[in-house]
C-alpha cells in the first residue's frame, strides 16, 4: 500500500512540473511579444468625433486635458454704405462771394450782320468765324468742350437762337485747332450734331465749324425741354468743359443733385441764360461743378 501511494505522489509532482513549464513558456512568449511590438499612443485609445453642418465637437479620453470646440457667434451683417451726395447749400451761401460763380451780366450782343453766314459778310464770305465777340465763360485753352443748346419753343422768340448760335461759333473759332467739340441740342429729346457723318467729339477746323453753322442755322425751336436728358448726354462724353445755354431756368434741386452726382467733378459745367436772369438752381449747378453762371441779354 505504501508503494502505491508513493507512485501516486510521483505522478502528481510530474503534472505540476509540466504545468509550470508550460506557464513559463507562455509567459516568455507574452514578454517577447510586448518587447517587439510598440504600444499604441495612449492619447488615441479612445477618440470620438462628432461633426455637424455648423459646428464640431471633439472629446479625447487620455491623460491629456480635454479640448472642446464650440461654434462662435456670427458677427452682425455689415450694412452697405449709402452713396454720399454733397448736400445742397442753403440759399444765403449763394449770395456770398464765390470765385466759381460770376454774377449775372447784361451783355449786349452785336447787332450788325445778322445773316446766316459765319463770316458775317454774306453767304459767300470767307468763313471768318472770328468776326463776332464771344461772351461765353469757356476758356479758349480748353482741350474739349460740349455745348448743351436749348431748342425748345421759347428759344424761337426774338433772336435767342441766333445769339446762342453766334456765341458758340465765336467761342470755337478762338480755340486751338487741336481742341475737340460737340453740341447737344435738345427739347424733350436730345441729339448730338452729326459732323462728317459722325456723332461724338469733332476737331475744331474751318470745315467742321462751317458744317456746325449750317446745322444750327436750319434748327427749328419747338416743344418743351428736358435739361436732365441733355446734360446726361454731355457728361457721357467726359469733356473738360460743358456749357449749358438756355432761356429758361427750370432746374430743380433734385436735378442739380443728380447732374452733380453724374458728373463726379470730371467736367466744369457753366450755365448761361439768354434773355433772363439765372435763378438759384442755375447758379447752384455752376457752383457745385466748378463753373460760372452768367446771363446774355437778348435785346
Amino acid at each position: 500500500m505504501h508503494e502505491r501511494a508513493a507512485r501516486g505522489n510521483s505522478r502528481h509532482w510530474q503534472g505540476w512540473k509540466v504545468s509550470l513549464a508550460l506557464h513559463a513558456l507562455l509567459g516568455s512568449a507574452v514578454l517577447f511579444t510586448l518587447w517587439r511590438v510598440p504600444l499604441p499612443d495612449s492619447s488615441q485609445l479612445f477618440n470620438t468625433r462628432m461633426t455637424g453642418p455648423q459646428d464640431e465637437f471633439c472629446v479625447t479620453i487620455c491623460e491629456e486635458p480635454v479640448h472642446k470646440m464650440r461654434p462662435q457667434a456670427a458677427p452682425p451683417p455689415q450694412l452697405l454704405p449709402e452713396k454720399v451726395i454733397e448736400p445742397l447749400p442753403t440759399l444765403p451761401e449763394l449770395s456770398g462771394p464765390d470765385k466759381h460763380v460770376q454774377p449775372a451780366e447784361m451783355i449786349e450782343p452785336k447787332s450788325a450782320s445778322h445773316d446766316n453766314s459765319p463770316s458775317g459778310s454774306g453767304s459767300n464770305g470767307g468763313n471768318n468765324f472770328r468776326s463776332h465777340e464771344n461772351h461765353l465763360p469757356v476758356p479758349v485753352s480748353a482741350r474739349s468742350v460740349v455745348f448743351v443748346l436749348d431748342r425748345s419753343a421759347s428759344m424761337g422768340i426774338g433772336n435767342k437762337m441766333e445769339i446762342a448760335r453766334r456765341e458758340i461759333l465765336a467761342t470755337l473759332a478762338r480755340m486751338s485747332s487741336s481742341s475737340r467739340f460737340q453740341v447737344v441740342v435738345y427739347n424733350r429729346q436730345a441729339e448730338m450734331v452729326r459732323i462728317n457723318g459722325h456723332t461724338g467729339m469733332a476737331v475744331v477746323t474751318e470745315r467742321n465749324l462751317q458744317e456746325l453753322w449750317n446745322f444750327l442755322s436750319d434748327l427749328t425751336p419747338e416743344g418743351g425741354n428736358d435739361n436732365l436728358r441733355a446734360l446726361r448726354e454731355a457728361i457721357s462724353l467726359q469733356p473738360d468743359v460743358i456749357c449749358l445755354l438756355s432761356d429758361a431756368d427750370e432746374l430743380t434741386s433734385a436735378e442739380v443733385r443728380t447732374i452733380t452726382n453724374w458728373n463726379h467733378g470730371l467736367s466744369s459745367i457753366h450755365a448761361v441764360t439768354i434773355g433772363a436772369a439765372p435763378r438759384e438752381m442755375m447758379q447752384l449747378l455752376a457752383k457745385l461743378n466748378r463753373g460760372a453762371c452768367k446771363m446774355i441779354d437778348a435785346r
